[in-house]
């Protein structure tokens, strides 16, 4: 019998590994030793690998962080997976370990602190360690010098605590001194329980309050206890770059970039962002990644893909080679399911080649670190199964070995070639104990250095050597050169309180001008994006930095007020100036917190940003314009000489008069931008305003409209449609499906001809339902005539359409529930999402009718349900009708290879599942979900009703992911209810829809549909 070896990833998908296949070159017979381990590396050419500890001195390590002494702190995790047995103590620790030689090697260790449940994370702070542990965040300290911890402080609790494999993690000292820490994907409302934080809070603080953290990560002022949800949300790993930038990961995303803040989007509540980070490097599908171990990933679509990423790091040392430090994203992501670490590094990435890799499936890195000596630092976990049961099946998740290795562990250090072996030990350069020396260092080359002077100075507050430091850091940042150190000396200043608006205007005038002067000596060379000869010089760091702080520091009107006119004036003038387009966003924001006084200067720059932008740029002039009033007359300006962004349109509208937004639709119907004009009516819409309303109040604008309709309505009557089978580019179909949405805003005389010819051609389905939406708004009878038009005929995701588009009314809602009753619609057509929907009417009859149909059609106990279909396991089956039958009532929100859409849980990593398994998912879906797949249901202050899961959500907007792969977003200011319904978009009662064989069929295309390309014979297809 064939034997097999489980080995499980940190994230959501389970590897496997065949051992039992005689294998070309055999699998390593973990576990080894550490110096056999090293042998089994694949290394980037011009490093070497070395190691720095291991078992018995770590073991189950997940963390580790260097402090000033040079000694080497590890978080090891031993209650991983399960925790401890009830009523016993957690069985996490803190060890302390010491290189006494200065060869490298650290040993000697001692406990500083254990009986930690779930500990994941530290960070230094004022002689002692911020602990994730626990659903808290706990500050140890050892006041008696004995080594050990004997002071205990909560300082904030209420992290979500369901699983130990995500859990908030990585507190980080920020450049903007915070403390910010990952979420862990699991949420929570969390409060600050410090009893020494200042009473009463500062304003704003809201000390004591919960700070709801859903969907985002978490971040708080050390000295004072406030603390806010920010944007991102990171599940085990949080870092940043040198300019202050914050990056996250998850299990598929390997490099996330924090692009708007949470505090940014308050500024203006009337701009509904989509998103706030953005992937720098490849991620999901389009991740590559090179592992030289046997492990596979149980779906073909994550193999050579990241499907555990964690413990990302942004490389700041010294030690590794050039390659790895001036390039563009120069971070490593662990992965623990490939057995390797990845250079996130598209140029890099050609080779094809890993940066870490082992064959050994024992070697699992989930985190990193830099050190002292400016080399890059893997924690390797090491051991067999890294996999929480929770996502194992069944069978598996009482297996005996989920715990073998958690005696072993190993840390690695990665450094040059050319280094000397065991790196520059800490011993030997111990931080220098004078203060001013210590701020000296915020100039040093190794980012670790940087780090731990900006954190050591900040923590130690007022004391006799400050106006020395003070004296250092601040002839640091006013010297010419613009460097890192100079960056880092403005923000150890203002952690200080001693930032002088001084300080920032000396420095914002001279960047500034110094950045255009550089501007417009590349620009008057003609070919110099071309010309390799002529230098790019990067943005001024210092300048970005500056006007952050800038922003700041008008925010505290009652320390600064007194002496920041000039600094708000500098501000201004900017943006005259010919700045790198860094510069200009970062100014955008701070000019945002200036109000509407100064509505000119920010009007003038925000028109000429915007004559060329990205989605950045877009966001950030909206949110920079805040709630100005002169956002619209903004949006004309712009719309006089070019398209607008439209997510400025529906922010301009949102604040517009009506003689405004009549100018603003005159200007884009004149430019005939069909998007933008949809963008601008929805909005409208959404304020109730009516469009005939509008109209009345321009005759200018009542002309354009005509005209504009009159040529879209030509264009749905003579343009080309797209039929089942025909290809046309992504821009093609856009056009098309917006030129259909323009008919739903016209006059049903002048738009009924051209839709009754769209719906009668029956052109593709995309097509086909873009036109029965447009029918939505049209007045029955003849609205509810064009959208059951052929009604009999159509395929069951245009059904799915109609159906939709019949509960847009109580009339419409009653004509189904008369099909429902003739049987000429199934009830199980209707589905959860849209049956959710149809019980927030308040129409007594509907809702009789309605309960009528529930019991008539309820579903079956699904304990009898579930044996009946137990003959599907043993039945006769054929994956290809099954893939017929899952396009058919399967695709609407499920993803097969390129059949459906993604938006429940992909179901294609079927490899470990059971047919036994796959049919209760099928019949029982609400047996066990996780609740990121809960649906959602949203009721807007208009009435209009929708269902889905939520994909997205800021402080101002909430995203729903919906059936046929729509989304909708949604500003909180329009959410009158939101609340989840608590069970699965999969409908219950699925076994109406498929008798015995056709389960049958449908659980072997699942299983099966790798290889119905005929690679492999159909009668080995089990």
């Amino acid at each position: 019998m064939r034997s097999w070896v489980w080995t499980i990833c940190w994230g959501l998908n389970l590897v496997v590994s065949l051992a039992g296949a005689e294998p070309a070159n055999p699998l390593p017979a973990s576990p080894l030793s550490p110096e056999e381990s090293q042998k089994h590396f694949q290394i980037d050419p011009d490093c070497r690998i070395e190691l720095v500890a291991a078992e018995p001195d770590v073991s189950a390590p997940v963390s580790i962080a260097f402090d000033e002494k040079g000694q080497l702190w590890v978080v090891e995790m031993h209650d991983y997976p399960n925790g401890p047995a009830p009523g016993e103590p957690g069985k996490s620790r803190i060890r302390v370990l010491t290189d006494e030689d200065g060869d490298g090697k650290y040993s000697n260790p001692r406990v500083f602190v254990d009986q930690l449940l779930f500990a994941n994370g530290l960070m230094h702070w004022d002689g002692g360690v911020l602990v994730t542990t626990d659903g808290k965040l706990i500050y140890f300290k050892d006041t008696d010098g004995d080594g050990k911890s004997d002071l205990r402080e909560v300082w904030f609790e209420g992290f979500a605590t369901e699983n130990p494999q995500l859990r908030c993690n990585h507190p980080t000292f920020g450049p903007d001194n915070w403390i910010y820490v990952a979420n862990g994907l699991r949420n929570g409302k969390v409060r600050a329980v410090r009893p020494k934080w200042p009473k009463p809070a500062p304003e704003g603080a809201k000390l004591g309050e919960p700070v709801d953290i859903s969907g985002r990560d978490f971040r708080f002022n050390p000295f004072t206890g406030e603390c806010e949800a920010v944007s991102g949300y990171g599940q085990f790993g949080l870092t940043f770059d040198d300019e202050g930038n914050r990056y996250v990961c998850s299990n598929r995303n390997p490099c996330m970039k924090v692009i708007i803040e949470e505090r940014h989007l308050k500024l203006n509540p009337n701009l509904a962002v989509p998103r706030v980070v953005e992937d720098v490097s490849p991620a999901g599908e389009q991740s590559k990644l090179y592992p030289i171990s046997r492990a596979w990933t149980t779906s073909n679509l994550h193999a050579g893909q990241f499907s555990a990423a964690c413990g990302l790091i942004f490389y700041r040392g010294t030690a590794l080679p050039e390659k790895f430090r001036n390039v563009y994203c120069h971070s490593f992501t662990c992965d623990p399911t490939g057995n390797l670490v990845h250079f996130n590094n598209s140029e890099y990435n050609r080779s094809q080649r890993e940066f870490l890799a082992s064959d050994e499936t024992w070697f699992r890195p989930v985190n990193t670190a830099m050190g002292p000596d400016g080399s890059l630092y893997i924690v390797d976990m090491y051991r067999a199964v890294i996999e929480h049961p929770e996502y194992m099946p069944a069978e598996l998740k009482t297996r005996p070995d989920l715990s073998i290795g958690a005696d072993r562990g190993r840390i690695w250090r990665i450094t040059s070639n050319s280094s000397e072996p065991g790196g520059v030990s800490p011993r030997t350069t111990p931080l220098p104990s004078d203060p001013v020396d210590v701020a000296k260092l915020v100039t040093h080359p190794n980012g670790w250095h940087r780090d731990i002077a900006h954190r050591l100075i900040v923590e130690k507050g007022q004391c006799e050597e400050t106006m020395a430091v003070e004296s250092t850091l601040r002839s640091i940042l006013r010297r010419e050169p613009s460097d890192t150190g100079s960056v880092v000396a403005l923000r150890v200043l203002e952690g200080m309180g001693v930032l002088s608006a001084e300080d920032l205007v000396l420095v914002v005038q001279r960047e500034a001008l110094d950045e255009s002067v550089r501007m417009e000596s590349l620009q008057q060379h003609k070919k110099w994006r071309k010309d390799p000869s002529v230098k790019q010089t990067r943005p001024s760091g210092l300048l970005q930095e500056a006007i952050v702080a800038s922003e700041r520091h008008i925010l505290d009107d009652e320390k600064y007020q007194p002496r920041e006119h000039r600094l708000r004036s500098i501000l201004l003038s900017l943006g005259t100036g010919d700045l790198q387009h860094a510069s200009r966003q970062r100014l955008h924001l701070a000019l945002g917190q200036l109000g509407d006084a100064e509505r000119e200067p920010r009007k003038e720059l925000a028109v000429e940003s915007l004559l060329d932008t990205d989605f950045y740029t877009e966001t950030v002039i909206g949110i920079g314009l805040g709630e100005a009033e002169s956002l619209p007359s903004i949006a004309i300006s712009v719309l006089e000489r070019k398209p607008l962004p439209h997510i400025l349109v529906e922010a301009a509208v949102r604040k517009a008069t009506l003689e405004e937004i009549a100018t603003i639709i005159h200007h884009l119907t004149r430019i005939a931008d069909v998007a933008g004009v949809v963008v601008a009516i929805d909005t409208m819409k959404s304020r109730g305003i009516l469009l005939q309303s509008m109209l009345d109040s321009s005759k200018d604008t009542q002309e354009a409209w005509s005209l504009f309709s009159d040529s879209i309505i030509a264009e749905a009557n003579r343009g080309r449609l797209i039929f089942p089978g025909d290809e046309l580019e992504y821009s093609g179909r856009e056009r098309l499906r917006l030129v259909l949405r323009c008919l739903s805003h016209f006059e049903l005389a002048k738009a009924k001809p051209a839709i009754q010819r769209i719906l009668t051609l029956d052109p593709a389905t995309d097509v086909l339902i873009a036109a029965i939406e447009s029918c939505r708004s049209y007045p029955d009878p003849d609205g509810m005539e064009l959208v059951l038009l052929n009604f009999e005929s159509r395929t069951n995701a245009v059904r799915s359409a109609i159906i939709s588009a019949l509960l847009t009314s109580e009339p419409r809602i009653t004509r189904l529930l008369d099909l429902v009753e003739s049987s000429q619609v199934s009830f199980l057509e209707i589905g959860q999402t849209r049956l959710a929907s149809l019980q927030q009417v308040k129409n007594p009859e509907i809702q009789a009718r309605l309960q009528k149909l529930i019991a008539a059609n309820a579903p079956a106990d699904r304990s009898k349900v579930l044996e009946e279909y137990q003959a599907a396991l043993t039945h006769e089956h054929d994956p290809l009708r099954g893939r017929e039958l899952f396009a058919k009532n399967c695709a609407q929100c499920h993803k097969i290879g390129d059949l459906g859409v993604e938006v429940a849980p992909n179901i294609s990593d079927s490899r470990v599942k059971t047919q036994a398994q796959l049919l209760t998912d099928i019949l029982d879906p609400n047996r066990a979900i996780d609740n990121n797949y809960f649906s959602y249901t949203l009721v807007d202050k208009a009435g209009t009703v929708a269902t889905g899961i939520i994909s997205a959500e800021t402080s101002s907007s909430v995203t729903l992911k919906q059936p046929e792969g729509k989304t909708l977003t949604v500003l909180r200011s329009d959410i009158e209810q939101l609340k989840p319904n608590g069970v699965s978009l999969m409908p219950v009662g699925f076994e109406k829809q498929l008798t015995v064989a056709q389960m049958a069929d449908v659980i072997s295309f699942v299983k099966n549909w790798r290889y119905l390309d005929g690679s492999v014979p159909k009668e080995v297809i089990k």
